[in-house]
């Protein structure tokens, strides 16, 4: 979650299988605040997995940080979603996608 009035972004993370795998599953629910100028961010592991030439993992730090960029700059949900693809394209280069990106972003207005 970027919020606005600070200029942060501040992470929850959910560590459980994924979602649909198992029916009998019960995930634990997280709740928070969110306030005008807020965006928030959910994306699959995909992203911060991507491997590139040396077998590096792009990593969820540099995820957060492009995220906090492209926020700043006052970008539209789906100029975020390119700004996120676009480095996570420059950091694999021509290695491979070995699993699904997926992205939702939402931008609390009023």
């Amino acid at each position: 979650v970027y919020r606005g009035t600070t200029g942060t972004v501040e992470t929850f993370s959910q560590k459980t299988p994924p979602l649909g795998a198992f029916t009998k599953y019960t995930h634990n629910a997280q709740s928070f605040r969110l306030e005008k100028g807020d965006t928030v961010l959910l994306f699959s592991d995909g992203l911060p997995e991507l491997f590139d030439a040396r077998g590096e993992m792009l990593g969820y730090r540099a995820v957060k940080e492009c995220f906090e960029k492209s926020v700043a700059a006052g970008s539209s949900p789906d100029e975020i979603i390119a700004f996120l693809r676009e480095a996570g394209d420059k950091w694999r280069l021509e290695i491979p996608q070995h699993d699904d990106i997926t992205f939702v972003v939402i931008k609390i207005t009023g």
